[in-house]
């Protein structure tokens, strides 16, 4: 099974390709990093957990990856994952593959990268790690948080983007949740918000472009309405690396 993104993979040179696992405290709210979840060029899939999440007081295992004092390899998907990709049985699969720009044949890892695997049931949350190339530019997809919680007038308006658009990206100081916060705008309209687990990338990144992957409309979840591609350039380590990233266990 090929781990690469349908348009654009984005792996080191080992042809690695990572998410990084999250979960929300909504009593906050913030998104805290539990791990990483990696397929490699081979198919094996590989799960180990942050050094500085397994040592804070807040930590909890995730169902069916208890242990902590390594890593997990597997040539299957993990449950906890798999279980978050659409069936192929779903009758809705083709609906959600369309909204999410992927072909019905994409595979299970290339799901996860584009919808971040988000349930109602739970708080977990995938975010795609993205690999700086030689001169330090970057791109990634998401998909908008809080869409929700906008006007009815920055709903509609997102059903009539076009794919290609550009849009703006600003910060938000006065966020009091979190102080790092970046808008997505299309002129003075806010359609909702870069996920939390990625505003601290946004922050190092300078020559910001941004552009719509992909608008749909109210027949989908708010959480799939938005798809936006996001690029530019960021100086020093790539992002997710160093000591605060630090596995127990390869991954």
């Amino acid at each position: 099974m090929s781990a690469a993104m349908i348009e654009r993979p984005a792996s080191n040179s080992l042809g690695m390709h990572r998410l990084l696992v999250t979960q929300r405290d909504p009593s906050i709210p913030a998104y805290r990093a539990l791990g990483f979840l990696s397929q490699h060029s081979d198919g094996i899939f590989r799960f180990a957990y942050l050094r500085e999440a397994v040592a804070s007081s807040w930590f909890t295992p995730l169902p069916g990856l208890s242990r902590t004092d390594g890593g997990y390899s597997s040539s299957s998907l993990f449950p906890l994952f798999a279980e978050r990709v659409i069936s192929p049985r779903r009758p809705d699969r083709v609906e959600t593959m369309r909204a999410l720009d992927l072909s019905t044949d994409a595979t299970p890892f290339e799901v996860l990268t584009r919808s971040g695997g988000r349930r109602v049931e739970d708080q977990i949350e995938l975010t795609p790690v993205a690999v700086p190339d030689v001169g330090g530019r970057l791109e990634f997809d998401f998909l908008v948080h809080g869409v929700r919680y906008t006007t009815a007038e920055a709903q509609e308006l997102i059903t009539t983007l076009p794919v290609g658009h550009p849009l703006a990206i600003r910060h938000e100081p006065t966020n009091t949740f979190n102080p790092l916060a970046r808008l997505v705008l299309e002129g003075e309209v806010s359609l909702g918000y870069v996920p939390d687990p990625l505003v601290r990338v946004v922050h190092r990144m300078t020559d910001l472009r941004a552009s719509v992957l992909r608008a749909n409309g109210p027949e989908v979840g708010y959480h799939m309405r938005l798809l936006v591609r996001l690029g530019g350039r960021v100086d020093g380590p790539a992002p997710f690396t160093g000591p605060d990233w630090e596995t127990v266990g390869d991954v």
